[in-house]
């Protein structure tokens, strides 16, 4: 069933990404399978099972945030910047998202609302990590799940058999794609 709608390595492009993860989020939607959790009202009761409460009543959650360290991340600003290495990544993600229970979307506002700063953020989140997309929605101000987003981040944090960077030879983390308006992290918990 899933047969052609994941691309070969060879033919995974920046605009490709997101055209087949919507493919994707089609594809189980039309056989009856949940693609995406819209913004759950339950977010913080799921991040609890993950996190420690203290003694004052508030709550913590542990993190090795891998994917903030610049020496995993690469920015491609075109198609033909695209090595073996992020196609892989690429792939792998896209993969883990059709075999993945739905996905824990979570929109909101970077900058302030009504201002020039505002812009509309959106985050797909494996959803093995509700305390990510909690933490995340936390950081920004509420956004309309009904807006379509200038921005979308799409975070598996899993190791994926992570390729290297070829120029560093560290693990390959997380792609940046400016042009493109959307960003894949992968090695976070």
């Amino acid at each position: 069933m899933a047969l052609g709608v994941i691309p070969r390595l060879e033919e995974i492009t920046i605009e490709g990404f997101k055209e087949t993860f919507r493919k994707i989020v089609k594809l189980k939607e039309s056989s009856g399978i949940t693609a995406i959790l819209n913004n759950p009202k339950d977010l913080f009761e799921r991040a609890k099972l993950y996190g420690t409460r203290y003694k004052n009543g508030s709550w913590g959650w542990a993190s090795n945030i891998w994917h903030r360290s610049a020496s995993g991340s690469v920015v491609i600003e075109k198609n033909s910047k695209l090595k073996k290495e992020h196609k892989i990544l690429m792939l792998r993600v896209l993969e883990h998202i059709l075999a993945q229970g739905p996905l824990i979307q979570v929109d909101a506002v970077l900058g302030k609302p009504g201002t020039k700063a505002e812009m509309h953020c959106r985050l797909y989140c494996d959803p093995q990590f509700p305390d990510i997309a909690y933490r995340w929605s936390q950081l920004c101000f509420p956004g309309d799940p009904n807006i379509e987003p200038d921005v979308e981040l799409f975070c598996i944090p899993h190791y994926l058999g992570n390729p290297v960077i070829p120029e560093t030879g560290k693990m390959l983390r997380v792609l940046r794609f400016p042009h493109h308006n959307y960003s894949i992290v992968t090695c976070s918990s």
